[in-house]
């Protein structure tokens, strides 16, 4: 009877030391938003949407209050509208090298959209140490997650950045000599999401910048 109290005291105590974090990666599909999803079909539906970004799904609701879930290899992209400030948020569909010769549809969120397009993922390690709460209208500021940056090239081909300065400088060697000297008179970093969009922008904007680029391999 000991050891049974023993074992069930110590279930309990594991049990409540992991639901919360359960919790918080599962909030990641608890917010519906204004949005529109393609499918791979080409057919278009508007709706309410939540993703999940763990499992790669996408769930809609329709006006007639139907849920419908879709897996990544049914999409091609989403949108969402957020709230407050109605900023639209774009997703896409890719398919990503995950090990060996074995791809399989990852949902990206795009960052800035070009030759050479800058996405990313939030890190999936920190999502069960994050609580993600919804901004509230009172101006609440939640908090942000960790995101994983990628870089998708014109032949759809997607690798994942980790940010060092001669990561960036090799991934854009056609121009690096421009993008050192943009980084340093603005004063930009290669780690901070705002940064590598900006600098993403300006590498797109240089004359046939990424029709020059040769394939960069990963890492």
């Amino acid at each position: 009877m000991n050891h049974f109290l023993k074992f069930t005291t110590f279930s309990t105590v594991l049990l409540l030391l992991v639901l919360p974090a359960t919790l918080e990666a599962q909030q990641w599909s608890r917010f519906w938003k204004p949005g529109q999803l393609i499918l791979l079909d080409g057919d278009t539906l508007t709706g309410e949407l939540r993703y999940d970004i763990v499992n790669d799904a996408v769930q809609i609701r329709l006006e007639d209050d139907r849920i419908h879930s879709y897996s990544g290899k049914k999409l091609l992209t989403f949108s969402i509208e957020e709230h407050p400030r109605r900023a639209v948020r774009r997703f896409y569909s890719l398919p990503y090298q995950v090990r060996g010769n074995y791809q399989a549809q990852r949902l990206f969120e795009v960052l800035y959209e070009g030759k050479l397009t800058l996405l990313c993922r939030p890190y999936m390690e920190h999502l069960v140490d994050v609580a993600y709460e919804e901004e509230e209208e009172s101006g609440k500021k939640k908090q942000d997650p960790v995101y994983e940056y990628y870089f998708l090239q014109a032949d759809g081909s997607v690798h994942l950045y980790r940010p060092r300065l001669g990561r960036l400088l090799s991934i854009m060697s056609s121009r690096h000599r421009e993008i050192r000297s943009y980084m340093q008179d603005y004063h930009l970093r290669y780690d901070q999401m705002r940064d590598l969009v900006r600098i993403t922008a300006y590498y797109n904007a240089l004359p046939a910048a990424a029709d020059r680029e040769k394939n960069f391999q990963p890492e």
